[in-house]
């Protein structure tokens, strides 16, 4: 069974024992306005009211005080128990919702841990990555450095080739102006020997007599002496005195001939080589008109001798250079796409984990918005039940109060309406008394002592409580009961509810006696104490829901 149906199996039951008037009569009600109640006498308390016959109450034995007293303490003990009930509805508020928040709690700590070992899962595969990545960086790093050095190392091979290529290119022309200058000499030495014929080729009869020997040596004096002759008359031609010691040393080495067939091939080797200087002499005559044209386009560089070889040279410097721009080309385009390549991948990686871990975060966010949404649910249709369950439970307490209200007011008018009927028997019979008193001096000391009993007790006009005569003044100007007027609207109020007195303008109209009046404004006074209450615990009902919707 659910609370809501558990309580409404109430049903209420009426018993037939007294009420405990002593016990009732012994308790301070007014104390509890100030001090903390006793809770083993609240308990003994409500457990006496709630198991006794009220209808004993409209006896006319009992006096308007102890039904005062009577009421006071029901409103005490209802005060109570909605007080201990609203605490007990809190306890199981709380209780509920720690059940609930321990339930939840559990199963977001499942799959706070699933997602926690995911997520574990996938920093170990990052960070494996991250490692790879960094090997691989290292390694880009490592072969960077390698391809620098190797950078480093062609270029100074580049600079030392350049350099060796430089001093073989002088070398070559310097080569090659002396082959040209020993060219230009022995030209003209041939045309000295065309214009002055050695005497090898005159017909010597004598001289083939001789022995080889002397002929050779008579042809090498010959051959000097016309050399020096023509070296002393070609000033001009012989600008050098080297080039005339070359020379004469050339002829000078010349082996000596013998016979007609030694003497054809020297005239065919000197025709060759005269041919030979003809063509190296043209050719210097080339080279010296083109050289003027050639130091103006290499201001800087040396003169060479042949333009076929500063442009071999040129040729193998641009071959050189060239290959080596490729090989710079290729290894920045090799090392750029590899750079491009290991950006790529750790952009992709990137962006592959940080899709991973938004989509994560949207499973957390949504696993989190449906158990809001749950729990809001959860709670407003908890809400709604305690909500019709406690308007409910207002209305039967408003009826019951008011019931029990009306009757206790004609109660308390029978009663009122019998004691005046007492008062007013008594008052004929003393007026009686006193009026057969009056003749008879005989009789007046027993009617002084009849007087004196009857008048040893009085009831209060304002609380209805029997009371010594010589402490009445006293009680009734001290009585919480008596009417005071209020000091803004005039009007007569209880004194004991003047404190919670709202003026009202002063419009009312009270009619009937004194005590009826203020018998009727305080059980009205208590009905509007107990709607107040009942307010007040629907308001914080409402504030508890509101408080537990916030949160979520």
């Amino acid at each position: 069974m659910s609370v809501a149906e558990r309580l409404r199996s109430f049903r209420y039951v009426t018993s037939t024992r007294e009420i405990p008037w002593t016990h009732l009569r012994s308790i301070d009600v007014p104390s509890n306005r100030v001090n903390e109640p006793d809770l083993h006498l609240m308990k003994n308390v409500i457990s006496l009211v709630s198991d006794c016959n009220l209808a004993t109450a409209t006896a006319p034995t009992t006096s308007s005080a102890d039904v005062y007293q009577l009421l006071s303490v029901l409103q005490l003990a209802l005060q109570f128990t909605l007080w201990s009930q609203s605490i007990l509805k809190e306890q199981l508020v709380e209780k509920q919702n720690s059940i609930t928040v321990k339930q939840v709690n559990s199963q977001l700590l499942d799959t706070l841990e699933a997602k926690l070992e995911a997520s574990r899962r996938e920093a170990v595969k990052l960070r494996e990555e991250r490692d790879t990545f960094e090997v691989t960086c290292r390694t880009l790093e490592h072969r960077l450095t390698q391809c620098e050095t190797t950078i480093r190392c062609l270029e100074k091979n580049l600079v030392f080739e350049q350099k060796r290529l430089q001093e073989s290119l002088k070398y070559i022309s310097t080569q090659e102006m002396k082959h040209q200058e020993q060219q230009r000499q022995e030209g003209q030495q041939k045309n000295v020997e065309k214009l002055n014929p050695p005497l090898q080729n005159l017909p010597h009869t004598r001289g083939e007599c001789l022995p080889d020997e002397g002929y050779g040596d008579h042809s090498h004096s010959l051959h000097a002496k016309h050399h020096k002759r023509h070296s002393r008359q070609c000033c001009l031609l012989n600008s050098d005195t080297s080039d005339s010691t070359s020379f004469s040393s050339h002829v000078a080495e010349v082996p000596p001939r013998r016979g007609k067939n030694h003497r054809r091939e020297d005239l065919s080797a000197l025709l060759r080589h005269l041919r030979q200087e003809e063509k190296g002499a043209e050719q210097v005559q080339r080279q010296e008109q083109e050289q003027p044209l050639q130091q103006q386009k290499e201001q800087s560089s040396p003169p060479y001798g042949d333009s076929s070889i500063t442009l071999v040279g040129e040729k193998i410097e641009d071959d050189v250079i060239n290959t080596f721009r490729r090989e710079m080309e290729e290894l920045q385009s090799r090392t750029t796409a590899t750079c491009d390549a290991m950006r790529e991948t750790l952009e992709n990686a990137v962006t592959n984990n940080l899709q991973r871990t938004e989509a994560m975060i949207r499973r957390v966010e949504e696993s989190v918005e449906n158990l809001k949404a749950s729990l809001v649910k959860e709670q407003a249709g908890e809400l709604q039940s305690v909500k019709s369950f406690l308007t409910q439970w207002q209305t039967d307490t408003r009826a019951a109060l008011e019931a029990s209200v009306v009757t206790m007011i004609n109660q308390i008018k029978t009663e009122y309406a019998q004691e005046k009927e007492r008062e007013q028997e008594k008052q004929n019979q003393q007026q009686q008394q006193q009026q057969s008193l009056i003749p008879s001096f005989s009789t007046i000391p027993p009617v002084l002592t009849i007087s004196q009993d009857v008048i040893k007790e009085s009831t209060c006009q304002h609380c209805r409580q029997r009371i010594p005569v010589k402490q009445l003044d006293a009680h009734e100007e001290e009585c919480e009961l008596r009417l005071v007027k209020c000091p803004q609207c005039g009007n007569s109020v209880v004194a004991r509810l003047l404190s919670k007195h709202k003026c009202s303008g002063g419009t009312t109209s009270e009619t009937g006696t004194p005590e009826s009046a203020t018998l009727l404004r305080a059980s009205s006074l208590m009905l509007q104490e107990t709607q107040r209450e009942l307010q007040q615990l629907l308001e914080e009902n409402s504030e508890e829901a509101s408080s537990y919707e916030t949160p979520v």
